[in-house]
């Protein structure tokens, strides 16, 4: 195998927004309005459900391209990583 490999992160928009603005919605449809230029798709579901999903993961990784660097200069990228991305998987595993 290769010493080069790639290595994934694997992220949480939520909490990370959650983080930054707890009064706020926190689902995908509202911060990529929030974060990001695309048109609503949401409502598009049942149309097309390859580029549905497509839409759904460049969202996400716009809007975490913006959260993370706002998680830092608030100096909350810690609690996010320590605290509310293990007590998250605590919880899924209740």
């Amino acid at each position: 195998m290769s010493e080069n490999r790639l290595k994934a992160e694997i992220v949480d928009t939520m909490l990370c927004q959650h983080l930054l603005q707890p009064d706020l919605p926190h689902d995908l449809g509202f911060l990529g309005s929030i974060f990001t230029n695309k048109p609503a798709w949401k409502h598009e579901s049942g149309a097309d459900l390859e580029l549905y999903c497509a839409r759904d993961t460049d969202v996400t990784f716009q809007c975490y391209e913006q959260l993370k660097p706002l998680l830092i200069q608030e100096q909350l990228l810690d609690l996010y990583t320590q605290v509310s991305v293990p007590m998250a998987k605590i919880c899924r595993l209740m």
